[in-house]
């Protein structure tokens, strides 16, 4: 079995390890909701829930990031007094396409990464929070526009290659 290092989303209400999303013990004031052990236990075990067996749909993934998108407002608040803009939001996603290009770079063989394949499938998954977190917060419904746009040009391509 693959050896998961234990990485910390917020120390204070859940963490990831080998065995998936686990809550952290205590009581965490001004944590939205997520207050309680048993109340993290329950998130927890509603990401490992499509986590291990990968069946999340479109929707339980775009909840999944919408809960961490408060929580990390939440952070931003206590350290910032403030939360992100969109704008700064953005900023944030073009960083995680930066890095993303270079992982991407290192899977072709064009540049040295330690752990490369391990830090892509991250880097993905941030990118893809990022685009359902600035889609809610533009008033995009996401999953409509792809089911349309995947539509519009699988009908171009196919119009094409009849040609």
């Amino acid at each position: 079995p693959r050896q998961v290092q234990a990485q910390a989303v917020r120390p204070d209400l859940l963490y990831c390890s080998a065995r998936g999303w686990v809550a952290s013990p205590g009581r965490v004031p001004g944590s939205g909701g997520l207050t309680s052990h048993s109340s993290r236990r329950r998130f927890a075990a509603r990401l490992n829930s499509g986590v291990r067996r990968h069946e999340m749909n479109f929707r339980d993934l775009e909840q999944a990031a919408l809960q961490l998108n408060d929580l990390y407002e939440q952070l931003e608040v206590k350290r910032w007094g403030r939360v992100w803009t969109t704008q700064e939001l953005a900023l944030g996603f073009m960083g995680d396409v930066g890095d993303l290009a270079k992982l991407v770079q290192a899977h072709a063989g064009v540049r040295t990464i330690d752990e490369h394949q391990a830090k892509l499938g991250h880097e993905l998954s941030d990118c893809l929070w990022s685009i359902m977190v600035l889609a809610n917060k533009c008033g995009v419904d996401l999953e409509a526009e792809f089911v349309r746009n995947t539509r519009e040009i699988s009908e171009y391509v196919s119009d094409e290659l009849a040609k």
